[in-house]
């Protein structure tokens, strides 16, 4: 799973996002975007204030939560554009050699196996396994729906002018 937190007010974002759309085309990533809400309260002289119509305070508490557990190597606290990868590893989202090396990284670590299955009845039942590494500690299983494509036109901000393209 990547997860990149991001802002349509961030002009080192649209390169990560454009990755991010790469990455969601592949059969092995489960590719996800979060824009978060602190770069919405930001003026940019004459190119004004953009809000990102995709950004919540809940993709910020989450990004916070990482970043408390994981430690920032880019200078402490939150920013864009981040990835995080499988919840464990974390790259500047523009960064495609280090997301790539920490994706390599993931795919060896150990992981729990989740089947999601419908039985008679209609009724679904969501199955999650996993090894040693995984038997006492907690697990935490996130639904989440998403579109998969938005084109956005930016009216104000760092990137005003530019039409956005977002993914998942």
């Amino acid at each position: 799973v990547v997860e990149l937190f991001t802002s349509q007010s961030c002009s080192s974002c649209p390169p990560a996002e454009a990755y991010l759309g790469r990455l969601a085309a592949r059969a092995d990533v489960i590719a996800l975007e979060y824009h978060v809400d602190y770069w919405n309260d930001l003026v940019y002289g004459l190119a004004g204030k953009w809000v990102d119509p995709h950004s919540a305070p809940a993709y910020t508490e989450r990004q916070r939560a990482y970043a408390a557990r994981l430690g920032n190597e880019v200078g402490g606290g939150v920013y864009t554009p981040q990835m995080v990868i499988d919840g464990r590893l974390q790259a500047v989202g523009s960064r495609e050699r280090d997301v790539e090396t920490a994706l390599k990284q993931a795919r060896a670590a150990p992981h729990l196996s989740v089947r999601l299955a419908t039985r008679e009845g209609r009724k679904t039942e969501l199955r999650v396994e996993g090894n040693q590494a995984f038997t006492n500690g907690d697990a935490e299983v996130v639904l989440v729906r998403f579109k998969r494509r938005e084109e956005t036109k930016i009216r104000a901000g760092e990137n005003r002018g530019k039409v956005l393209v977002n993914h998942h």
